[in-house]
């Protein structure tokens, strides 16, 4: 696995790299500047009763017609309990942008991260291209009102809603500037100066190399504004968890868990011990105390060793996870202040289980019948919405994913 996808699981790639790359302080600086994107408009493709719009190799297409290129058989995605579908089939016709989509919808491609809008209801996808894809090998499905569009990208990287249907993407890409993407196409972006995240911003990592992490934008997608967030000196080791105006991140060397209660104006850190284990910032729904699993070198797989607990005062407290070591996927605290994991067993690509790990004592447990959602699930984290995380699986079905706010009631999403 190369270094771009350890960095894609969040795990710090602490290797000297002597590659160039620019400074924070010069993407802070760029104040005003208009990010330019390369755009194009095709006109009407064939005569099908379908209209195809292409932007910066997008395809926004309406009509009738299968999408599907050389799609392999697909398995039936089994029915969670109090599952709704929410998103209607997309309608397509011809598709002007081959790879891209062949690639989507081939058989050696998965979905990677999701967003969701919940304002608008719609969705927009990571597509990555696991071996034996020519092109393009990766790609952002966009869903809303019906109509899909397919972006393909040069990197894979983050994707979060920023509001009124418009998705913010942070490539790999070592500095590279964000982008932000609705159905319509891509939507340019004006860089102002370095100022506090705002309520209702989206937050996109600025990958670095040699490093995780360069620093971090937040972008208002309804007025296509972005800014860089102010970040603790000092190296930043994980993607910070955002509810409200709350931040918490791991940063510096040694590492420490920082907390902002004002989007950055002004940091603080906490005297949890992370005793050189690798941190992992779990993401939350409720402001106050804020969550951190510890676990030691798995590789490309993360095992869930310890659990500390971050206060609002920075005090704080920690408890060893109890049983047999299980492996992390994806992490959510729930209102409750429960945590419901995705975990494997040991092997990429096992099936995961989703279970709930009491904070305060470190024990694991399964969720009952009622609740259990199978147990062909592949684990992919946490979905960015707008008014909050949620976790994510995908089933053998690799085009639908099922999200929840709290490991019991769960939902389809259909993923391109």
């Amino acid at each position: 696995m190369d270094d771009k996808t350890l960095r894609g699981l969040g795990i710090a790639d602490a290797a000297s790299d002597a590659a160039t790359q620019p400074p924070y302080a010069e993407i802070a600086g760029r104040g005003a500047s208009r990010l330019r994107r390369r755009r194009s408009l095709s006109g009407v493709v064939g005569a099908v009763a379908a209209v195809a719009v292409i932007a910066a190799g997008v395809s926004v297409l309406s009509g009738d017609g299968d999408p599907r290129v050389d799609a392999p058989a697909q398995s039936p995605t089994p029915s969670p309990p109090e599952a709704t579908s929410s998103t209607p089939t997309p309608q397509e016709g011809v598709d002007p942008v081959g790879p891209a989509k062949a690639m989507v919808y081939g058989e050696h491609s998965a979905p990677g991260v999701v967003a969701i809008d919940s304002e608008t209801g719609a969705t927009a996808a990571l597509w990555n291209c696991l071996e034996q894809c020519a092109g393009t090998r990766h790609a952002l499905v966009v869903l809303d009102e019906g109509r899909r569009a397919v972006f393909p990208l040069a990197e894979g990287g983050n994707v979060a809603a920023a509001g009124s249907g418009t998705f913010v993407f942070g490539s790999w890409e070592p500095g590279a500037d964000p982008r932000l993407f609705s159905v319509d196409g891509e939507i340019d972006v004006r860089m102002a100066e370095e100022a506090p995240l705002q309520m209702g911003e989206a937050l996109v990592p600025i990958f670095g190399s040699g490093r995780p992490f360069l620093g971090f934008v937040a972008v208002d997608g309804a007025a296509a504004n972005a800014h860089p967030v102010p970040m603790p000196d000092g190296w930043l080791q994980s993607v910070p968890i955002v509810v409200g105006q709350q931040l918490t991140v791991v940063a510096g060397e040694p590492a420490q868990v920082w907390t902002s209660t004002d989007g950055g104006a002004s940091w603080s850190a906490s005297d949890a011990e992370l005793d050189g284990y690798l941190p992992h910032v779990v993401d939350s729904r409720s402001e106050g105390t804020q969550t951190v699993l510890l676990g030691g070198d798995g590789a490309t797989l993360f095992p869930v060793q310890r659990v500390v607990q971050v206060r609002p005062d920075g005090t704080s407290s920690d408890v060893e996870v109890q049983g047999e070591t299980v492996f992390l996927e994806g992490a959510l605290v729930r209102d409750d202040g429960q945590i419901v994991l995705v975990t494997q067993a040991g092997e990429r690509g096992d099936p995961c289980l989703v279970q709930l790990l009491d904070p305060s004592t470190g024990a694991l447990s399964a969720f009952d019948a009622e609740h259990s959602i199978g147990t062909n699930l592949c684990g992919r984290g946490t979905v960015s919405t707008s008014d909050g995380p949620m976790l994510s699986v995908t089933t053998d079905d690799r085009g639908v994913s099922l999200v929840s706010a709290d490991g019991e009631s769960w939902r389809e999403v259909a993923l391109r």
